[in-house]
């Protein structure tokens, strides 16, 4: 399931201009995380992925 997640980010990234720098991306006890290094690009990704259920999660305060 993790390298279809990858493989559909690696698609949207392509299709809306996001340089590889902007964001990361790993796989912890089978929930993949993608963090953003810029509040535009949680904008844009909320915007308009539509291809697996996700969760927006403010990090501040918690260890990531």
């Amino acid at each position: 399931m993790a390298n279809a997640i990858k493989a559909e980010i690696a698609i949207w990234t392509d299709q809306h201009q996001v340089p590889d720098s902007a964001y990361s991306q790993k796989t912890i006890k089978y929930t993949h995380r993608l963090g953003f290094n810029n509040e535009k690009y949680f904008s844009l990704f909320s915007m308009t992925w539509d291809k697996f259920a996700f969760r927006i999660v403010n990090i501040a305060n918690k260890r990531y």
